[in-house]
Formats: structure tokens, sequence, C-alpha cells
């Protein structure tokens, strides 16, 4: 498992270099932006690291699709499970190098004003939060994405989400729960810190032990 995780890294440094120099420069600009009068966005920050992480933790999956080497990693002596394993891993090192690199824009180019605002460094939530997003969402994608390919799975995946979110949405207008959907998120934010931590990581790795029996099963079913 290691050595194809090390294979993929090898093999795509050139391209994950460029990814960290175009996410980093887009960071750059959205700090930039932020220091004239917009002021600070918690939720532009986490959606820009969304976005950038959601596309970091698919970068290899996307790279081997577009060179078609599914088949010759398949005909590698790994076992499928390792394989797996080794994608999700790959998967979980590239969301928090997209992280650092958010993370790291920012402390060197915002200003003090900026930094002062954000509070970044006294609210670990604002860039802890869409890091466990982009895994739990991988999570759900990754069975889809062994099951369809990546662009049909890719696809479902989007359109699933999207229903969802309009779903979600449509509910709590119709039955008027905003508020109470905010009182409880409030509600579980006020916990101590270790008890967030604690749920956060039961909750991943719930969802991380069934997702890759999942696409292990499929894999192993699949004839590539």
């Amino acid at each position: 498992m290691l050595r194809l995780l090390a294979k993929d890294f090898r093999a795509h440094r050139d391209y994950l270099l460029l990814f960290v120099a175009v996410y980093a420069s887009i960071s750059l600009g959205f700090f930039l932006a932020l220091s004239g009068d917009f002021g600070f966005e918690p939720e532009m920050f986490i959606l820009i690291y969304f976005l950038g992480g959601m596309f970091a933790s698919k970068l290899f999956v996307i790279l081997d699709e577009v060179a078609a080497s599914n088949a010759f990693i398949a005909s590698l002596p790994i076992t499928r499970n390792n394989q797996v394993l080794a994608r999700y891993l790959s998967t979980f090192i590239l969301t928090v190098v997209a992280a650092v690199v958010h993370l790291a824009v920012f402390e060197i180019t915002a200003p003090d004003e900026l930094k002062a605002m954000a509070g970044i460094v006294s609210q670990p939530a604002v860039w802890i939060l869409p890091v466990i997003l982009v895994i739990i969402s991988s999570t759900f994608s990754y069975p889809l994405l062994y099951k369809f390919g990546m662009v049909r799975g890719a696809l479902i995946y989007a359109i699933s989400i999207t229903m969802l979110l309009v779903l979600s949405m449509k509910i709590t207008m119709t039955l008027n729960a905003g508020e109470s959907i905010r009182n409880v998120i409030t509600a579980l934010l006020a916990q101590p810190a270790w008890l967030i931590i604690v749920q956060m990581l039961l909750l991943i790795t719930m969802l991380l032990t069934i997702s890759i029996f999942v696409s292990t099963r499929i894999f192993k079913s699949s004839d590539i």
C-alpha cells in the first residue's frame, strides 16, 4: 500500500506542485481582495478551501483516469484492498495539503487587521471544519467513483448532493425550522472542544469504515 502511495506522489509530483502553485495564487488573490473594504467572512474562507480541498482530494483519481492507468495499477502485485486503502490515504494527505497551503498563504500574506478580524488561530474550527467536510464528502463519493468511474460517478454525486441540498432547504423553509437548526448547531458548538473532536473522529471513523468496505467490494467485483 505504501509503495503504491509513494508511486502516486512520484508520478504526479509535477501536477501536485502545479496545483499547489495555482491554489496558492487563488488564495492570495482572495486574501488581497479582503484587505480592502470587503471585510472578513468566515464562510468565504471555508468555501475557498472547500472547493480547493475537493479538487485536491480527487487529484490523483483524475490523473489516473486521464492517463487510463487503472488497468496497470490493478495488474500490480498489490491486493485490491491495499489499492483502495492507498487511494483513501492519498485523499486524506491531499486534503490536508490543500488546508496547509490555504492557511499558510493567509498567515504569510494577510494584513494584521484582517488576522485580528478573522481570529483564525483562536478559532481553529474555521479551518478544521472544511477539512472534515471534505473527508466526509469523500466517504460518500468514492463508492460512486469505483462503481461508475470518475466522470459518471462525479456527476451522479454532484446531482445527488444538489438534490439533497435543495430538498433540505425546501423542508427547512416549509417547516420554518431555520431557527431550530441554528439553535441545535449553537448547542453542539457550545460543547467542550475535546468532546466535539471525539464526536467528529467517531463519525469520520464510522463513515470511512463503511465507505472503504463498500468501495473494496465494488472494486473486487469490477473487471479492469
